[in-house]
């Protein structure tokens, strides 16, 4: 799911309802800095339930509804003032959690060499590109968006620069591809 769509940020931010309920506000801190492995968030939250905790050792009173009054409104403005950090720092996790996932992929197509023979970047077919698992599907997309420009890839440094590959992916992909200026017809079908 695109990160800027508004239907993720609010399946992300549902936890911002647990800060308006009373007694449970400091739960929405404490999932938050769970989510994004931000401990201030969990300490905040910890600290705004201690009026429940309070109320579960005494009897109620008026200093526990004052104090969970207190303590209700200066989470409901501090959840506001973290959204946009919470879900920077959303983005980023699941982006790396992406990243880890896509270079456990290459990594296994890179043991099994049997997968992958070399491949013409400038001239292999859409399907085989796809199949051949060196590439994820934003990459993939990237390069055919290059190529229906016309452009042609000069070395496997030109590649990596418009795919904005890492060093260690550039490494692994160097015995795979292969760079051939020539277009062959197949490529002008293919496109």
């Amino acid at each position: 799911m695109n990160h800027n769509s508004n239907l993720w940020k609010i399946l992300n931010l549902f936890w911002i309802i647990l800060v308006f309920v009373p007694f449970f506000n400091g739960l929405g801190f404490i999932y938050a800095g769970w989510r994004v492995n931000e401990t201030k968030w969990i300490d905040e939250g910890i600290i705004y339930m201690i009026p429940f905790i309070i109320l579960s050792f005494t009897i109620f009173n008026n200093y526990v509804v004052y104090l969970t009054l207190i303590f209700l409104l200066i989470g409901i403005i501090r959840a506001l003032m973290i959204i946009k950090p919470f879900l920077i720092k959303l983005e980023e996790k699941e982006d790396k959690e992406k990243s880890i996932q896509y270079t456990s992929d290459m990594k296994t197509v890179y043991e099994n060499k049997d997968i992958v023979d070399s491949i013409d970047i400038n001239n292999v077919s859409i399907e085989d590109l796809r199949r051949s698992g060196l590439f994820d599907n934003y990459k993939i997309e990237q390069i055919i968006k290059f190529r229906k420009e016309g452009y042609i890839f000069k070395s496997l440094d030109d590649l990596a620069q418009k795919l904005h590959l890492t060093n260690s992916e550039i490494d692994k992909l160097r015995r795979y591809i292969k760079i051939n200026q020539k277009i062959s017809n197949s490529r002008k079908l293919d496109i």
